[in-house]
């Protein structure tokens, strides 16, 4: 059985009934889906099986981390009249840590990723319509992703449910690809 069933078999019927009881306190409807990370492929299957059932009921989005990725990135390389290249070169001549540093100043100062969040929940409907961040992992070791969902709150009301490859600890921690320690006091409600 995957790891995400048990979540998934608990968030379905909440986003069938009212997308916005994922929050157990009502301040941002904002959930998390815990799963083993080697049941990536698994997962999206499942999903795009859940948003086919929701169809009829609701709009459901599902965004990939990557594919923003690749949009920050391309925005950021035009706005430095820069290239990949130039990305690929400091890789190879000044080490993985400038690389890693690079990626994590463009991802962490100035926001992209949470203003490509909040318009790809354009268009949504914050009252009945949901939407899913998947491919996570693809942020390792660059990003962690709860800051991502402290400051989507004031982006967004659109129900969000992002699907995090890791492990749970305890009650609100998390343990991002399961190779960081735990990060706790996810004010989120987790599924899995």
């Amino acid at each position: 059985m995957p790891s995400f069933s048990r979540g998934l078999a608990e968030l379905a019927p909440i986003l069938q009934r009212n997308p916005r009881d994922i929050d157990d306190y009502a301040a941002n409807p904002f959930g998390v889906l815990v799963y083993d990370p080697k049941d990536e492929f698994a997962l999206r299957s499942s999903l795009d099986a859940l948003a086919k059932r929701l169809q009829d009921q609701r709009s459901v989005r599902i965004v990939s981390f990557a594919d923003l990725l690749v949009d920050v990135l391309d925005e950021q390389i035009e706005h430095e009249r820069s290239s990949y290249d130039a990305l690929y070169e400091l890789e190879t001549f000044d080490g993985f840590t400038e690389f890693a540093s690079k990626l994590t100043t463009i991802l962490d100062t100035q926001h992209h990723l949470d203003d490509k969040i909040a318009a790809a929940a354009e268009g949504l409907d914050e009252t009945r319509d949901v939407l899913f961040l998947v491919r996570a992992g693809i942020l390792f070791p660059f990003y962690h992703v709860s800051p991502v969902l402290e400051r989507l709150g004031q982006r967004t009301r659109v129900p969000t449910v992002l699907c995090y490859p890791g492990g749970r600890e305890g009650v609100t921690g998390l343990r991002f690809l399961n190779v960081q320690d735990a990060l706790r006091g996810y004010r989120q409600r987790i599924f899995g």
